[in-house]
């Protein structure tokens, strides 16, 4: 839903999060609120300021985050303080709902750049071709075409090999990254079943908190 009278930035005082999306200005509010002034990408989408996806990471974690602060709300008022399984439980709860988002982020990162890569790997292939053939109307072979490239600094090793070898590196870390949230989430995960499978009524308590935390 697109709508008008919110904030500048984020989404105080709003109800749910607010992303602010790119326009051109028309100078007219029924053409600019009508989707004629909003711009989009190549793939039909609408294109947000800049800035603003880094906010609203923030906000998302922030909103998840009140989970924790409700439940552990809870647990302090009808307690009278917190025991060790509640404070236990709760930081186990607190990394999650972060490691949760943070993995979104890093996954939707690692998809983006594994589609550039199909691209990418797309036109490497092109400028390989082309860097193997003579152009139309050239009276240089394809050695002296190749040297002439190589002069100019465009040889198949710097503009196709390490080209890809550096976006493959910038994949990896990403995968690596990916790696290790999903592994710190199901840690965090196994850690709250080992705490259940060694005490039934510690079990039941913490089935108890997840009612209460969503």
């Amino acid at each position: 839903m697109v709508s008008l009278g919110y904030q500048d930035s984020g989404s105080k005082e709003s109800s749910g999060i607010v992303k602010h999306l790119k326009t051109n200005d028309l100078k007219n509010t029924g053409l600019q609120h009508m989707m004629h002034g909003y711009i989009y990408d190549k793939d039909g989408n609408l294109v947000l300021e800049k800035g603003t996806e880094a906010i609203t990471r923030k906000e998302i974690i922030e909103e998840r985050m009140k989970v924790y602060y409700r439940l552990k709300d809870k647990l302090q008022k009808t307690g009278g303080g917190l025991s060790s399984s509640e404070r236990i439980y709760l930081d186990a709860l607190q990394a999650r709902l972060a490691s949760d988002e943070l993995i979104r982020v890093v996954d939707e990162g690692l998809e983006q750049a594994q589609k550039s890569k199909v691209q990418l790997d797309t036109d490497l292939e092109a400028l390989e071709k082309v860097l193997q053939t003579v152009p139309k109307g050239f009276i240089l072979n394809l050695a002296e075409v190749e040297e002439a490239y190589a002069q100019a600094g465009a040889t198949r090793q710097t503009v196709v090999t390490e080209v890809r070898e550096r976006f493959d590196n910038r994949l990896a870390a990403y995968q690596s990254l990916s790696n290790e949230f999903h592994t710190l989430n199901e840690q965090v995960n196994a850690g709250i079943e080992l705490l259940k499978a060694k005490d039934q009524e510690i079990a039941g308590e913490m089935n108890q908190w997840e009612q209460l935390a969503y």
